[in-house]
């Protein structure tokens, strides 16, 4: 029995509902959410407009913070009502991950039609989006990903229907996404990567190629002009901070892959604050960037999303260099990438479960 598109998204709201209801009677915790109250209370003085103007502070997210601010007006920042909020925004985030997996799904001609249903209940549910979830602060990756995921749909509208109307709206919420995470400007390269490996020879996206890459090529101009004056984001300067200089950097950074990609199949067990990581883990992430090439080459659905994962968790490996955020290894990294991997699982299980009801159809 094949079940309407909206009978779907209305199960994967009540998983996630399901799963994470014990989460509305959590609290306040003492990391950051008590900040975070302290900061947006009526006695705080924040006002709209200053919540979009920068304050020279570490981060500049103004929809965040908008979002809190919001809480302080709606319901007067109780955590009840943030939790809550904070669940939805998954909700919100795993059904438009089901509307990507669609295009996707039609794009790469999957024919397993659980194929987008699968990868977004395994999002849902994955433990190692518990943290982000759960933890008010942690709210920044499920609202950045709500923007993330709704401008990938909108780019795959205009490569499927080649249709470059589409194309505005996805570069408006790719910029809503960055002013809530930085990781949001991923959003770019991994669209550049889609619309490079899609497998219908489309006008748009070609236009789509140029538009995006010119945008890359305005932000990658932005921040080096940020880095240079700015000796806290400077790459010599989280290289320098590195006992053993770019050797042990780029030890930490491949160490923190391989340890991030064991997290994304093997979460358990959660762990809320890790500042450091075995050198073990430079074999698997060895292997991965040796065979994600060859893989590559093959422009398969899986390979793609493959690779899209480990674009998202650049920003991760950065921060593992230490004195970025407060701590250098953290399971909420992975809330985007893990939904990229989610897809490319369900995406690489529905071609193999294909090509064995070929065979057995073949033998049969």
């Amino acid at each position: 029995m094949k079940l309407k598109p909206s009978y779907q998204i209305f199960i994967l709201a009540a998983i996630v509902m399901c799963v994470y209801y014990p989460a509305l009677s959590a609290g306040v915790c003492s990391v950051d959410d008590s900040r975070i109250i302290a900061a947006y209370d009526a006695g705080a003085g924040k006002t709209l407009a200053g919540l979009f103007r920068p304050s020279g502070s570490y981060y500049y997210r103004p929809l965040v913070e908008l979002s809190y601010y919001l809480d302080n007006l709606l319901w007067s920042l109780h955590p009840r009502f943030m939790h809550l909020e904070n669940v939805l925004f998954h909700a919100l985030s795993t059904m438009l991950l089901f509307l990507v997996g669609r295009q996707l799904a039609e794009a790469w001609s999957i024919k397993a039609r659980w194929f987008p249903l699968a990868a977004a209940i395994l999002f849902a549910v994955h433990p190692i989006n518990t943290e982000p979830v759960t933890w008010i602060a942690g709210r920044t990756d499920p609202l950045a990903a709500v923007f993330v995921f709704a401008g990938l749909w909108c780019l795959l509208r205009c490569l499927s229907m080649d249709r470059l109307l589409f194309l505005c709206p996805a570069l408006l919420l790719f910029v809503m996404g960055v002013l809530t995470k930085e990781i949001a400007i991923c959003f770019l390269p991994v669209g550049m990567l889609l619309a490079a490996c899609w497998p219908s020879p489309v006008r748009s996206r070609r236009i789509a190629l140029l538009v995006l890459g010119g945008v890359a090529a305005c932000c990658v101009f932005l921040l080096l002009l940020l880095a240079a004056h700015s000796p806290t984001l400077s790459v010599s300067n989280l290289v320098s901070r590195q006992a053993g200089g770019a050797l042990a950097a780029w030890q930490t950074v491949t160490s923190a892959l391989g340890f991030y990609l064991k997290k994304l199949f093997l979460p358990l067990p959660l762990n809320f604050a890790i500042d450091a990581v075995s050198a073990l883990y430079l074999v698997p992430a060895i292997l991965f960037l040796l065979l994600l090439p060859f893989w590559l080459k093959k422009r398969s659905l899986a390979a793609v999303l493959a690779a899209a994962c480990c674009i998202f968790m650049l920003p991760a490996l950065v921060v593992s260099l230490g004195h970025v955020a407060w701590t250098p290894f953290a399971e909420r990294y992975l809330y985007l990438p893990s939904a990229f991997m989610c897809l490319a699982v369900a995406g690489q299980a529905s071609v193999m479960l294909e090509r064995v009801d070929q065979q057995q159809f073949l033998l049969g």
